[in-house]
């Protein structure tokens, strides 16, 4: 018999492999029938997420999943600079010696992920990713002239 948990869990992603599968605090989530709101910020790593579900053998299954805003101004990240190291196998470059990854929802302005090439100049808006790394995870990129 398996036992169905009902549960609510707000935290940051911290595994990210699509909008249908990734972790909240090592708690791997499933939310291919999951509903997503409207006005529901950018789901990506390092995001602040509210999913509602069921927990069953292990796994969070979602039937909401709702991006939290961060206010936490202390908690974003703005760069500006030229790209260099593009990596697209891993969806990061760097910019100003920080890595940026660009893997998730990403909302790009003037410009698509095609333009993320060495010498392109760019604003980055995002925040730190959990644990300590040195890499930022991009919420926004514009491509600046």
């Amino acid at each position: 018999i398996r036992t169905r948990l009902e549960c609510s869990l707000a935290g940051l992603i911290d595994a990210f492999t699509s909008f249908l599968q990734f972790s909240i605090n090592g708690l791997p989530v499933d939310a291919r029938n999951a509903r997503f709101p409207k006005g529901s910020g950018a789901l990506a790593l390092g995001a602040r997420v509210e999913v509602k579900g069921s927990i069953v053998g292990g796994t969070l299954v979602a039937t909401q999943v709702k991006v939290e805003e961060d206010d936490d101004e202390d908690n974003k990240i703005e760069l500006h600079g030229v790209i260099s190291s593009v990596n697209t196998s891993t969806k990061t470059f760097v910019l100003r010696g920080l890595t940026v990854s660009y893997a998730g929802n990403v909302k790009f302005e003037h410009g698509t992920e095609s333009k993320l090439v060495n010498g392109a100049k760019v604003e980055v808006k995002g925040r730190p990713i959990p644990g300590g790394s040195s890499t930022v995870q991009a919420l926004k990129i514009e491509f600046e002239d």
